[in-house]
């Protein structure tokens, strides 16, 4: 499912700090998207599942529980931890997001 507006806005800086951490992968994933055109998913997209893992860990709690109630609207509450509900919801949708991305990145980029 697609992240809300209140969603994008809390995960932006996190997504954007992925993306400049490893500034080859990101090359290399819009590289891959230029090339096969638009697909569901990319094999380099995968790379940033654990670094998602480790950034969603750190975040602070405040932004934690505005996660947690943004993902309540959607889903039914869970009697997981704040931390395992938004883990096990946003690790995918940061993933994805960052897809969509470099869709948009290697579209506007011009000198390869």
């Amino acid at each position: 499912m697609a992240l809300t507006r209140i969603e994008k806005e809390l995960l932006s800086p996190t997504i954007r700090g992925l993306v400049k951490h490893n500034e080859y992968l990101w090359w290399e994933l819009k590289r891959q998207a230029f090339d096969f055109g638009y697909q569901t998913s990319y094999p380099r997209q995968f790379e940033y599942e654990l670094p998602a893992r480790n950034a969603l860990s750190q975040l602070s709690s405040e932004i934690k529980e505005k996660l947690y109630f943004e993902c309540s609207k959607k889903y039914r509450p869970t009697n997981d931890s704040v931390d395992s509900v938004i883990e096990q919801m946003y690790v995918s949708e940061i993933i994805e997001e960052i897809g969509r991305r470099a869709i948009i990145a290697a579209n506007r980029t011009i000198h390869w």
